[in-house]
């Protein structure tokens, strides 16, 4: 009997805990910590180039992978070619500042599935991903959007956002700076 007090009791304070931190967005678990490695380091302590930069745990999740094995495991996105194309147009500078800035980012996956690379982004494309202010996906509506390369138009619908017919995989990763969105594909004109 006493055993199943302090399970509920354990559950209540795990509870009041997650209540407390709010909306922190940890990259991972703090698991490894006594061993003197900490994970859990928030998203918004970095800035647009650094979460874009990142790899591994640090990198941005999308999501459960379920062709995988173990239905558990977290596919995260990497920005090669984005940044690549960033680095091309001059504009990696820039997102070193303070913004905010919304990147619509397509990540490595989009550009492979659409058989574009990073050369195919000319700037004034490249430029279709970047909205000067924080857009959150509580802001998304049917709606044409000024982004620096010129109007882009948003469709919401029920179950998906897009934006020139690309959808938003994965939305609203908090950077110091801005806001980061995960495109299924590069945003032509």
């Amino acid at each position: 009997m006493a055993r199943r007090g302090s399970r509920a009791m354990a559950f209540l304070c795990g509870v009041v805990v997650a209540a407390w931190l709010g909306d922190l967005a940890f990259v991972g678990p703090a698991t490894g910590a006594a061993k003197g490695r900490a994970h859990g380091v928030a998203r918004a302590a970095k800035n647009v180039n650094e979460q874009l930069a990142a790899t591994g745990r640090e990198g941005v999740s999308i999501g459960l992978v379920m062709n995988l094995k173990s239905a558990t495991k977290q596919a995260t996105s990497s920005f090669d070619n984005f940044m690549t194309a960033l680095k091309a147009a001059g504009l990696t500078d820039t997102f070193n500042g303070e913004g905010p800035y919304t990147i619509f980012a397509p990540d490595d996956n989009a550009f492979r599935m659409q058989g574009v690379g990073a050369d195919d982004m000319t700037p004034d494309v490249l430029k279709m991903h970047i909205f000067e202010g924080s857009m959150m996906n509580t802001d998304f509506k049917n709606q044409e959007l000024a982004t620096m390369g010129g109007p882009v138009k948003m469709k919401k619908g029920r179950e998906y956002v897009k934006l020139n017919g690309v959808a938003i995989k994965r939305p609203n990763v908090e950077v110091s700076n801005g806001v980061i969105h995960v495109m299924d594909g590069v945003i032509m004109p």
